[in-house]
């Protein structure tokens, strides 16, 4: 039975193996990795442990290892991280929360974390990823250019950083208490008036039709 898999997003079996393969220097296939993962997840990472030695399987060896470096790069926010609700609807992962081995070990053994007897599972955007694996380094604000100008440079890195446009079933509401949450020291006292005239900006024209109704992307 086939998954649901939101518009340009991909699991975290996916989105590792590509960061295993070029992580391997040509050592390993995405294939090989995500098969190996899946394999391990029959049994729990830890079992698994328990009963091998990384050290006679290479690419059981190296896959610890680049758990372990692929956890450091979420937690630096090089790239956006997911989880999709059991509502089917993405929400923007904290990058703290890669530091908790408890949410890390459900992670790499269950695809997600428990949302309520369901496993909520973590996502990456493919083409956000795809770009910090080429050398772009999608989650580093350091290329953006800065005008002065207080709110148009946050509207410019919450741009970058948001991917805009957002998910087609996101609201001007949800959009406005994303960048609420993204506010820098300096913004904080930011009006609502203020916020939603910047939600508005950020949305494809066509959303603006409609007030604040759900819209689709062409």
């Amino acid at each position: 039975m086939s998954r649901y898999t939101p518009k340009d997003f991909i699991y975290f079996e996916d989105g590792f193996a590509l960061f295993a393969r070029l992580e391997s220097g040509g050592r390993f296939t995405a294939d090989e990795v995500r098969n190996f993962l899946c394999k391990v997840r029959t049994l729990g990472l830890k079992k698994y442990v328990g009963i091998m030695n990384p050290a006679e399987d290479p690419l059981f060896e190296f896959t610890l290892e680049c758990l372990g470096r692929f956890r450091q790069t979420a937690s630096d926010e090089s790239f956006s991280t997911w989880v999709l609700r059991a509502s089917g609807k993405p929400e923007k992962i904290e990058s703290y929360r890669w530091g908790d081995q408890q949410f890390f070990d459900d992670v790499v053994e269950n695809g997600g974390q428990d949302d309520g007897g369901q496993v909520a599972l973590v996502i990456f955007r493919e083409r956000e990823l795809n770009t910090f694996l080429a050398g772009g380094s999608a989650g580093s604000h350091e290329s953006i250019k800065t005008t002065g100008l207080p709110y148009l440079d946050f509207m410019n890195r919450m741009a970058a950083e948001l991917e805009i446009p957002r998910p087609e079933d996101e609201t001007i509401d949800q959009l406005v208490e994303e960048l609420r949450k993204h506010l820098p020291p300096e913004l904080q006292d930011t009006s609502e008036r203020m916020l939603r005239n910047m939600a508005t900006m950020l949305r494809p024209k066509e959303a603006s039709r409609g007030g604040n109704k759900r819209f689709k992307k062409g």
